[in-house]
């Protein structure tokens, strides 16, 4: 039991960290504003291809935008994306870069399953539900202890759907 448990950690560590993994990390930590290489276009490639955005496009965008924000003073990776939000006509591909810097998976969830909420949630009779159907379900689960206000809510149901043909009383 021992070895088999450390051969897959191992086998798991040197998967998560391999050069190719860890090439993109490096590329998405430039695109941080504390990092010295902020915004190298070098360090950037990876990740443009990687999103398949266009290179000489995203390479002007950039050029552009490090003038732009060099006297502000930014401290996360969505500063910059905050920053160019209002401008995201001029600068579609650096938008879609940060975009797809900011939503990178950092970890793989394989055991997903077997949390003990989906457990509760996923029995036999349920289990050719949809991954949507299923997430709203675990939502509910997860969050059962907040108060909900059940005459509020009917108010509220009532105002929006006054066609309705259900009796609300």
């Amino acid at each position: 039991m021992y070895f088999p448990t450390i051969d897959s950690i191992l086998i798991e560590l040197n998967k998560r960290f391999s050069c190719g993994n860890l090439q993109i990390a490096n590329s998405i930590a430039s695109l941080s504003p504390v990092n010295e290489k902020f915004l190298d276009i070098q360090l950037l490639q990876l990740l443009i291809d990687h999103l398949h955005l266009e290179k000489k496009m995203i390479t002007n965008e950039i050029s552009v935008i490090k003038h732009m924000i060099e006297n502000t003073k930014l401290s996360s990776t969505l500063d910059p994306l905050n920053e160019l939000k209002s401008m995201k006509q001029a600068f579609p591909s650096a938008v879609a870069l940060l975009k797809g810097a900011i939503t990178f998976p950092v970890s793989s969830v394989a055991c997903q399953r077997s949390f003990s909420k989906i457990k509760l949630i996923k029995t036999y009779a349920r289990n050719s539900m949809n991954d949507e159907r299923l997430s709203d379900l675990g939502v509910l689960a997860i969050e059962k202890d907040i108060e909900i206000d059940f005459e509020n809510f009917i108010d509220i149901f009532a105002a929006k759907h006054k066609n309705s043909r259900i009796l609300l009383i």
